[in-house]
């Protein structure tokens, strides 16, 4: 930094332009302001060796993060309004759809970081460049910036492709390919013989001979040869097939060992009159299914009929295309269909067998010889596949189905299906190909809808249980909970809960708790890092259980953890979570938490729940060295649980017969100790361990509490802030030859007159109380 003219404290940067090594600094030869707008910030180099250098990328950074309002010591005026463009794109929030195309991000993946290289000080990158680090992102935006990166990342969504053009790319291919055939179908049949007037007047009279021996000559030409090449494509089909059986054929016995378990178990099933009260519950939800749909079904089929009815009636006056049998039949037909318009009600779960079997008779009416010719035939049994929306029971459709199959043989048997000449299509063996393709799709559709109705049924019958559990566990968490509140699967949360903004000392007008991340409550990375993982471990398992296991049970995941919660007033309180992790409907894992302040209570999950602020009482003693010779004072917690007195005559303070005095004294049991740390004494204590006041710190606390105390003095001191450490089972004399282990936290204190204490609040697992001035632990 250098000093400006004017009162300007803290805003001169010194820049330079002199190219130097990377290891040394450049000469400032220019003092600038960082708030001067005739500036950009990638004018602030410290060297002349460009945007790239390190120490220029650093520079220039800083720069903008101060017109942006991020830095706590140096800030712009207002008037300027530096900080209005960064208001276009806050760091931390996702990139708008001009910036995406400026920086070429893809939609969806772009976030607003500062950016000293750029002339707006900010820039828009790329969350699945890997090349960037998350803690990149979280430069000037809110806490958990990192964690939401890296989440982004693990979900999957860097590696999605866009589906959407190779969809419209196929169906584009697909209509170019039947405009292709629809053409050359079209030539084939103009280029026929049959479909000229003079042919058919000449095969009427007989004169068919000539005409079917120039047929078979042209016919013939290449047989062979087509004949040798498809048989060679069929057997190295047959050999790729082979192999790919004999690769994969622990997975074909598997797959054949559950389709016959299957079939076994569908013709096992119980009829309705035996089966048990939820599976007839559940065939009515599929008959209502189906009944929903029908109305749409039954509209389309009164339209086409009418249609169908005009057709017919034109074709009766004109050149009698159609059969007599047809206009009736197509008659009969509109007038039953006409009925479901004058009363819906007509088709009901009762009466869908009775429809299905009229249609499928209609659909045979069109199929006999007084209705449609041979030619005709295929085009009539194609209309039997809507029909399966009728049937109640897919052996129904295969009953039907048969009996239009067997009508079409015998009518294939007695009847001639083409003219000699006429082969361009066997219309025989075309119709013959074609009603067994029919009859498969058709069998198969309807198994495949009646098993997509029940499993639609299997579906909301789960999601209704699930909701009744999370109804019955929001009930219970409220009769334990201080606050209960939803997050979704980026643990954001979903609803505004004034019970945790209470404790959150943030119930003011106007704020709410609705969309912040849960992991934004917490006071360190540390400790936001160990709820994220343990939540996400509970998304993953209930995630897993619904993929593995049908049971509603098994989608439902309950954990509890403890970790720390701060409020508005940086106030840091201990909190127990309960969370139940639940899948919803569109598979998206969601999260029900109770939260419980228990800084002065026992938690309710004891040794069952986690502890989340493990890693961040670690982490807290690596940020901050122990001086020598003092070790720091977890490790001095954790050799004193480790390793016993050297004075093996020491006894616990305890009296199992004292269980009455026990209960007269019991009461909230959080004493206090005032801690002079120049005088190495107590200076005062809370009544119930009066006694203590003046005594030196030797004669209550053994050596490994003495250090411990050491050290949270000279760190804390040093720092002067609010800093409060926890520390348990740290024993203390009680009496001659025997101590007791106190659990609780150190609070750093400051006079009036500033000096600084040391405030022990503890809870001691037994009462203490005063018995004719000695200390005894009952």
């Amino acid at each position: 930094s250098c000093q400006l003219q004017g009162d300007f404290p803290n805003r001169g940067f010194c820049v330079s332009t002199v190219a130097m090594s990377p290891d040394q600094e450049g000469p400032g030869s220019v003092c600038y302001d960082v708030c001067n707008p005739d500036h950009q910030p990638q004018d602030y180099t410290v060297n002349g060796n460009g945007g790239a250098d390190l120490a220029n990328h650093i520079s220039q950074a800083m720069v903008a993060q101060v017109r942006a309002g991020l830095n706590n010591n140096v800030s712009c005026p207002r008037e300027l309004g530096l900080a209005n463009s960064m208001q276009k794109c806050p760091p931390g929030e996702h990139c708008s759809d001009k910036l995406l195309h400026k920086f070429k991000v893809p939609s969806g993946q772009g976030m607003c970081v500062v950016a000293g290289a750029s002339s707006s000080g900010q820039a828009c990158f790329n969350m699945c460049d890997y090349r960037i680090p998350p803690s990149r992102f979280a430069e000037g935006a809110h806490q958990g910036i990192a964690l939401h990166v890296m989440n982004f990342r693990n979900s999957g969504a860097c590696q999605a492709k866009p589906w959407l053009p190779w969809v419209i790319s196929l169906v584009v291919l697909l209509l170019i390919g039947a405009c292709c055939g629809l053409v050359i179908y079209s030539a084939l049949v103009d280029a026929s013989p049959c479909s000229s007037p003079a042919y058919q007047a000449e095969s009427k009279e007989g004169i068919t001979s000539q005409v079917a021996g120039t047929q078979m000559e042209s016919s013939n030409g290449g047989v062979r040869e087509f004949a040798l090449v498809a048989l060679a494509v069929e057997i190295i089909f047959a050999i790729k097939l082979l192999c790919l059986a004999f690769e994969h054929r622990q997975v074909i016995k598997n797959k054949a060992q559950s389709a016959t378990a299957a079939l076994r178990a569908f013709t096992l099933r119980p009829q309705a009159s035996k089966c048990s009260a939820e599976e007839l519950v559940r065939l009515e939800e599929v008959r209502q299914l189906r009944v929903q749909m029908i109305p749409y079904y039954m509209v389309c089929c009164v339209v086409v009929s009418q249609f169908v009815l005009l057709a017919a009636r034109y074709s009766a006056t004109t050149h009698g295309w159609l059969q007599p049998g047809s206009y009736w039949t197509t008659l009969a037909l509109s007038v039953v269909n006409m009925a479901f318009l004058f009363n819906p009600l007509v088709v009901s779960t009762s009466t869908m067998g009775f429809w299905y079997v009229l249609h499928m008779t209609s659909c045979a009416g069109y199929l006999t010889p007084w209705s449609v010719t041979p030619a005709q035939a295929l085009n009539a049994s194609m209309a039997v596949l809507a029909c399966i929306l009728l049937a109640p029971r897919p052996f129904l459709v295969i009953g039907c189905n048969l009996g239009i199959s067997i009508l079409l043989l015998a009518r294939a048997m007695t009847e001639t299906w083409a003219l000699p000449g006429c082969d361009l299509f066997d219309s025989l063996y075309t119709l013959l190909c074609g009603e067994v393709m029919s009859l498969i799709l058709t069998i198969s559709m309807a198994f495949l809808l009646d098993g997509i109705l029940h499993q639609k049924v299997r579906h909301e019958t789960r999601h209704k249980n699930t909701t009744a559990q999370l109804g019955a566990a929001s009930s219970l968490l409220n009769l334990t909970c201080d606050a209960i509140i939803e997050l979704d699967a980026n643990l954001r949360i979903t609803e505004d809960s004034p019970q945790l903004a209470a404790m959150l000392l943030r119930d003011r007008p106007g704020s709410t708790v609705k969309g912040m991340t849960f992991t934004q409550l917490m006071p360190t990375e540390h400790e936001a890092a160990r709820a994220y993982q343990i939540l996400s471990s509970g998304s993953a398992g209930s995630a897993a259980s619904q993929t593995s296991a049908g049971s509603d049970e098994a989608s439902i995941h309950a954990n509890a953890f403890h970790t720390r919660l701060m409020d508005s007033c940086s106030s840091k309180f201990r909190t127990e979570v309960f969370q139940v992790a639940y899948s919803k409907v569109d598979g998206q894992v969601h999260h029900l938490i109770g939260l419980r302040d228990f800084t002065d209570q026992t938690p309710l999950a004891g040794e069952r729940a986690m502890d989340a602020m493990e890693s961040c009482t670690k982490a807290s003693t690596d940020e901050f060295e122990a001086p020598k010779p003092f070790p720091s004072w977890q490790e001095v917690e954790r050799k004193g649980l480790m390793t016993p007195e050297p004075d093996s005559s020491e006894s616990e303070c305890e009296d199992n017969n004292t269980a009455s005095t026990f209960q007269a004294t019991s009461g909230d049991g959080t004493v206090l100790l005032y801690i002079d740390m120049h005088g190495v004494r107590v200076a005062s204590a809370s009544l119930t361990v009066a006694h203590m006041c003046g005594k030196d710190l030797a004669d209550v606390f053994l050596e490994k509490g003495l250090e411990m105390l050491r050290h949270i003095w000279l760190e804390a001191s040093g720092q002067q802030a609010d800093t409060i450490r926890p520390f348990r089972r740290i024993k203390v004399r009680c009496g001659k030859d025997q101590y007791s282990k106190i659990s609780g936290r150190v609070e750093l204190a400051k006079t009036q007159a500033g000096e600084l204490y040391l405030l022990v609040y503890f809870k001691p697992t037994r009462r203490w109380i005063i018995v004719g001035g000695v200390l005894d632990v009952w």
